[in-house]
């Protein structure tokens, strides 16, 4: 069955209108009930996707803040520690990919493993196994 299909072969439609980039970044939502410290999951122009703890009733407003952005909106849906937010107005496509690259930028670069512990000028012996 394709990804687009559902089990009784009707076509289904994804619902967003632009797509949703992953990141990984601090967030928080600022309301009048205080400020409620979160995660970025996912992020479009449209919306984004966050977690916490105790995710905020759905349709309540608030302002949403990550890095150096701040804007309004809605809380979409709330699914256990999941909830959609849904921007006022369409945020830029500059700040969604600015975003995703400064996501980039944090993730650890370097060697994984230790060099020193690497055997050099020998062959790794591949076992057999008897079956």
């Amino acid at each position: 069955m394709g990804i687009f299909r559902r089990e009784d072969g009707a076509l289904r439609m994804d619902r967003r209108a632009k797509p949703r980039l992953r990141v990984d970044c601090e967030a928080r939502l600022l309301m009048a009930s205080g400020d409620w410290p979160g995660m970025l999951v996912n992020l479009s122009e449209d919306g984004a996707q966050l977690e916490m703890a105790n995710p905020p009733r759905q349709g309540l407003s608030a302002l949403l803040i990550w890095g150096e952005h701040e804007y309004y909106g809605k809380v979409a849906w709330v699914k256990g520690m999941s909830f959609g937010f849904t921007f006022e107005r369409p945020i830029s496509s500059v700040v969604v990919l600015d975003t995703v690259a400064q996501d980039r930028e944090e993730e650890p670069s370097g060697p994984v493993a230790n060099p020193g512990n690497i055997p050099l000028g020998r062959k790794r012996i591949r076992r057999q196994f008897a079956g």
